[in-house]
């Protein structure tokens, strides 16, 4: 029977009567399908279930459903894969759950991106790890492996950013700190190091992925994450200025040709600083409720980005309309965008005594525009955004819990990872 459900011999071509329906758009005969085959009998011999069939027949069946009918992979699919007793005890009900084939075995599948969990994560939504299937998958490899080398890596740079606070932000000119700075600086360089062969790793393996932050460019899968593209600028920008040498300098020093330098030095670490700082952000992730905050915190900075681009439009507008005028603060160009910017931010108060009548009209229709009608838009947004999201939230968090455990799993030696 559960040949007949996997394999039709056509002209001596062997056709997968489930693929054979989803290429066809059937897909009440794909449900009609799967549902049999994971349906489980018994006989006075023995109990039949059909899912080592089913698997073995569609390595990639979790693939082509999440990305044609994901209805069915909740639904049929995944349902099918679980048992439930009829008898209630302490009031639990007892639940099997057979996940063997979506956890995936490394000898049959060393592709990492394309085991269950990572491809619930690239294809599919937060929704489905609602579903208990998904939950205890994610459950198993985040207890197994994940959270551990999660914690590890968030402790070396917990330690790199200690060092970075000591010598370079409390003490940067002082000289007994010096040795500190040249640690840190080749801490920085050993971890960029280790993580650009992470990269040549995944590029060598063909395991590329996007990433938005680089204009959805296929890059080694590393750092199609936006924590580790992070990590990898933050421990850059470590390593250049730990080496530059600032302690015992007076104000004189700071005034004189060297100044340029010192500046790009300070540079270099405010950012380093700020970017590590929120890679500990990730560090949320190990409770789900705070994961949820950064996912809320994550769709309100796009919300405000997308505004204040139109804003910024704007700005530009009725700049380039205030010097065309040649009003005060306006005469060129640049002064009249960063006058109208610090007009915005309430930085600066619009001076009305030599403004002529078609100016002030500009000036009236802006604060109508931007001041009053785009800011009042963007708490309208906001509140929407944020009443809509928190059924997501749950969601999200669990997505992101199996992003960390599929990198955590990449860089992971092959043995390790068949001992597991």
């Amino acid at each position: 029977r559960f040949e007949w459900l996997t394999n039709v011999d056509i002209n001596g071509e062997s056709i997968s009567p489930i693929y054979w329906s989803l290429k066809d758009g059937n897909t009440a005969m794909v449900k009609y399908i799967v549902a049999d085959l994971l349906t489980i009998r018994a006989d006075r011999e023995m109990y039949y279930y059909g899912r080592e069939v089913l698997f073995d027949r569609h390595p990639d069946l979790v693939l082509k459903l999440c990305q044609e009918c994901p209805d069915v992979l909740l639904d049929t699919l995944f349902q099918g894969l679980m048992w439930h007793s009829k008898e209630v005890d302490n009031g639990q009900l007892r639940v099997n759950y057979y996940i063997e084939d979506l956890y995936c075995d490394p000898k049959k599948e060393p592709d990492v991106w394309k085991q269950t969990l990572a491809v619930l994560v690239t294809e599919g939504n937060p929704a489905m790890f609602h579903h208990p299937v998904a939950k205890k998958l994610l459950e198993v490899k985040w207890r197994r492996f994940g959270r551990r080398y999660f914690l590890v890596m968030q402790s070396v740079y917990f330690f790199i950013l200690s060092l970075f606070m000591i010598g370079h932000v409390e003490h940067r000119h002082e000289c007994s700190f010096q040795p500190l700075r040249y640690v840190t600086g080749g801490l920085s360089i050993l971890f960029t190091c280790a993580q650009a062969f992470i990269c040549f790793s995944h590029f060598k393996n063909g395991w590329m992925a996007s990433n938005h932050v680089f204009f959805s460019l296929r890059v080694p899968s590393w750092i199609s994450d936006t924590s580790n593209v992070m990590r990898l600028v933050s421990l850059f920008l470590i390593s250049m200025s730990s080496f530059f040498d600032c302690c015992d300098r007076d104000e004189r020093w700071l005034l004189g040709v060297h100044n340029e330098m010192y500046a790009v030095c300070m540079g270099l670490n405010s950012f380093a600083g700020i970017i590590l700082w929120g890679v500990m952000l990730q560090s949320l992730v190990l409770s789900t409720r705070l994961a949820g905050l950064t996912y809320t915190l994550g769709l309100l900075g796009r919300e405000i980005l997308r505004n204040l681009a139109v804003v910024l439009v704007f700005v530009f507008a009725f700049g380039t309309a205030l010097t065309a005028l040649k009003q005060e603060h306006c005469t060129q160009f640049s002064g009249a965008v960063t006058y109208l910017g610090r007009f915005v931010l309430s930085i600066e108060q619009a001076s009305m005594s030599t403004v002529d009548p078609l100016g002030l009209f500009f000036l009236f229709v802006f604060v109508i525009i931007v001041v009053i009608g785009m800011f009042n838009i963007l708490i309208a947004q906001l509140w929407g955004a944020v009443s809509q999201v928190s059924e997501a939230r749950t969601g999200f968090a669990m997505q992101h819990q199996a992003a960390i455990c599929i990198h955590m799993e990449s860089i992971m030696p092959l043995s390790w990872r068949q001992a597991l």
